[in-house]
């Protein structure tokens, strides 16, 4: 399945981006994030922990997590809408209340049998499902099951998630009449090693942005730290690891770009983009302004200037 992960440090210019390759009628791309892919007890993290360590009772807590996460994010509830309208009217400059766990996403509107897709997935590896219950048990209630898998091959199970993401993803592919999937995920390249044994045919394009701008954003955002000091530290960690995961890329899996580039040159960076996708043709841009672009020099003071330009050196 060919997907293409557009990817950074959050606040970089994703969403900008993946709102313009998907004009491109060979893209197609959900209107959100699909979280199923790298969330904590998503597909790369069910993936990994396989990997590095197997129990009957450890596989039957991963799988049951992996289910709930399908679940909270296949249809929004009464409860969850309740939830994010009182988020909105209580957390104003800081987060007072969480909302249920994907409360905005709806990826059930994409495709209604997600959860009959993970059935046929426990099918290919092998699951048989008792009635039982361990002292760890994350159910409660009536009638609890146990998951019982056996140990599997780690590319016999890259090849199980691979066919269960075209399994959930290629209808939306089908409808659009499109050749790749377009997921804007910022954080993806870190798990790129495991997206590309379960998606052979992915491609990464990562986008950057100036760090000092990246700060100030970082500093809006419920997601991220509020100080100055923690943000770029957040930022200084999360790009050094990205910077370490590129080094482990196969060639002609990577195209980067900063936001600058791309707001000074739409027509250009968007010519090579759909070259490294193997698009024969271009997609038109957007009017995108300015892009925020240096909000860093009224956002901060003369000593927080003088902290960034110290701290970020490295990174600009």
């Amino acid at each position: 399945m060919k997907t293409v992960f557009i990817t950074g440090t959050g606040r970089c210019g994703t969403t900008i981006l993946r709102k313009i390759l998907a004009r491109h009628n060979q893209i197609v791309a959900l209107p959100f994030e699909s979280r199923f892919l790298i969330d904590p007890d998503g597909v790369v993290d069910l993936y990994e922990s396989f990997s590095r360590s197997w129990s009957p009772f450890l596989a039957d807590t991963r799988i049951k997590r992996f289910e709930r996460l399908l679940k909270r994010l296949s249809k929004r509830t009464l409860m969850g809408m309740a939830g994010l309208a009182l988020a909105k009217m209580i957390n104003k400059n800081h987060v007072y209340f969480q909302p249920p766990a994907y409360a905005r996403l709806n990826l059930g509107a994409y495709n209604e049998n997600i959860m009959q897709h993970a059935t046929a997935m426990k099918n290919e590896m092998g699951i048989d499902v008792f009635n039982g219950s361990w002292y760890g048990n994350v159910e409660s209630g009536i009638n609890p099951s146990i998951n019982y898998c056996p140990p599997l091959k780690q590319a016999d199970l890259a090849g199980i998630l691979g066919r269960f993401v075209e399994n959930v993803m290629g209808p939306v592919l089908a409808a659009a009449q499109a050749e790749y999937w377009c997921e804007d995920s910022p954080l993806s390249i870190l798990s790129a090693r495991s997206l590309l044994e379960i998606l052979p045919q992915a491609k990464f394009v990562h986008i950057y942005r100036d760090p000092r701008d990246v700060t100030a954003s970082y500093r809006k955002q419920s997601w991220a730290p509020g100080s100055t000091k923690t943000a770029v530290r957040f930022y200084k960690d999360v790009m050094r690891q990205i910077n370490a995961a590129k080094k482990d890329l196969p060639p002609g899996t990577l195209y980067e770009l900063s936001l600058e580039a791309l707001l000074e040159n739409q027509v250009l960076k968007l010519q090579e983009i759909c070259s490294f996708l193997g698009l024969g043709d271009s997609v038109d841009g957007m009017n995108l302004g300015h892009g925020n672009c240096g909000r860093w020099q009224t956002e901060f003071s003369d000593d927080e200037k003088a902290f960034l330009q110290k701290e970020l050196h490295e990174f600009l």
